[in-house]
């Protein structure tokens, strides 16, 4: 598998962009559970770990996930990531559940701006319905719609999404959808030299109860 992230990962941290984004999202993670203290949560798309690393200390357990290589060797090399509660993991969920990770094990899974980077959203989404406890969470923050020159010249499978049309993603899968909200909206300066602005969202879903 081409590591897409394998030019960027020694300069991801350094990226005031990327870190805004970081402090913004756990500022609504914050809001979504206020007490994290004894949860099993699992970052999906963690990258260099700049927000599930914040939950190291207060977790119960805290699963680390990505599929790039570099990323993870950047993540690796930070302090938090010796605690005993902390495990990365590199390769896919669906991979990982029944392996390194039981089924309905999990209390949180926090993922930000990673879907959009994912083929099969319907079997990533089985696959988080499979991951987390009766009542669990999923908070996902991602981009919204725009016109695909967030990431030109590369191309990613999806250029963002509608809350709506992520929201009935999840619903399909068997979650509740609790909210969704724009968090973010920023200029920025792309690769062609225009400046766009860019929104972020939301989503907060809970696997419910069996009926």
């Amino acid at each position: 598998m081409n590591d897409t992230f394998a030019d960027k990962a020694k300069q991801w941290d350094s990226n005031p962009q990327v870190r805004a984004l970081a402090d913004r999202f756990s500022a609504e993670l914050d809001n979504v559970i206020p007490d994290h203290r004894g949860l099993a949560i699992v970052e999906l798309g963690c990258g260099t770990g700049l927000v599930g690393l914040r939950y190291a200390a207060r977790a119960a357990s805290l699963d680390l996930i990505d599929t790039s290589t570099a990323m993870l060797d950047v993540l690796r090399s930070k302090e938090e990531v010796q605690s005993d509660n902390v495990t990365v993991h590199e390769g896919t969920l669906a991979t990982l559940i029944g392996q390194a990770l039981e089924p309905e094990s999990v209390d949180w899974v926090i993922s930000n701006m990673a879907l959009h980077h994912v083929e099969d959203l319907p079997a990533l989404i089985e696959a988080l319905y499979r991951l987390v406890k009766t009542g669990g969470r999923v908070t996902i923050g991602e981009l919204e719609t725009e016109p695909g020159t967030f990431h030109a010249p590369e191309t990613v499978p999806h250029n963002g999404f509608a809350p709506d049309e992520l929201s009935r993603l999840f619903e399909s899968g068997g979650f509740t959808v609790n909210e969704t909200h724009t968090f973010l909206t920023v200029p920025r300066k792309d690769n062609d030299g225009m400046t766009r602005t860019y929104s972020t969202f939301l989503l907060d879903a809970t696997r419910p109860s069996a009926e």
